[in-house]
């Protein structure tokens, strides 16, 4: 898929998301861009998040992916990390199209996060990764299904990762895409069937990187 393509599918799915989460009483998104330091947060509505898209570009020289999700885990996780936390649940979004140059690094810092979960007590349910394919790089999702497959078991942690490989034939990307994905990644309740419980609404750290 063309990156320009690719930028204005997500731009668009987003725009929807933040729609939704405001109509709910969301806090809000935040949204981290790979190759920025600085990011926006408590993002309410479509307009917001087209403005920002349209000030950003997707190229950089590389996708340090391990990197940037350890900044925010390092952000995140400590909202959380306690045994009977007062925050709602956290779901940390990385939308990218291409394998991440620092592919090497992402399970430790993966391990990482979990090990502090499980050191912490923090509830399953609190905290999750999802990695979200746009484009049909066969390389990329891979990447992901790996990720997703088999960290839990080698190590022997939670499993706190969902991947989402990009698959055409289930529809376009989109809001209602991003949707199901989104609320997938914290609670399983909207993948059986159940009504969508307003307080996963509320932060979700939205990374988007592209090669």
């Amino acid at each position: 898929m063309a990156e320009e393509q690719s930028w204005t599918l997500v731009r668009e799915a987003l725009a929807g998301i933040a729609d939704l989460a405001n109509q709910y009483g969301s806090q809000g998104i935040d949204l981290h861009f790979l190759h920025h330091q600085h990011y926006h947060q408590n993002i309410k509505t479509s307009h917001e998040v087209q403005r920002i898209f349209n000030q950003m570009a997707p190229n950089g020289p590389e996708t340090p992916t391990a990197a940037k999700l350890e900044e925010l885990i390092n952000i995140y996780l400590p909202l959380v990390e306690r045994k009977f936390p007062q925050h709602n649940p956290v779901d940390i979004i990385v939308i990218t199209d291409g394998v991440a140059t620092d592919q090497h690094a992402l399970p430790e810092v993966i391990v990482n996060a979990a090990h502090r979960l499980e050191r912490s007590q923090v509830p399953e349910e609190m905290f999750g990764i999802q990695f979200v394919q746009i484009g049909t790089d066969e390389e990329a999702a891979f990447a992901l299904r790996e990720l997703d497959d088999h960290l839990a078991k080698q190590y022997k942690i939670r499993d706190i990762v969902d991947t989402t490989p990009y698959d055409p034939q289930h529809g376009a990307f989109n809001t209602d895409y991003m949707l199901k994905i989104l609320l997938g990644g914290v609670n399983k309740v909207l993948d059986n069937g159940g009504p969508v419980p307003n307080e996963l609404l509320s932060p979700l750290a939205v990374s988007y990187g592209s090669r």
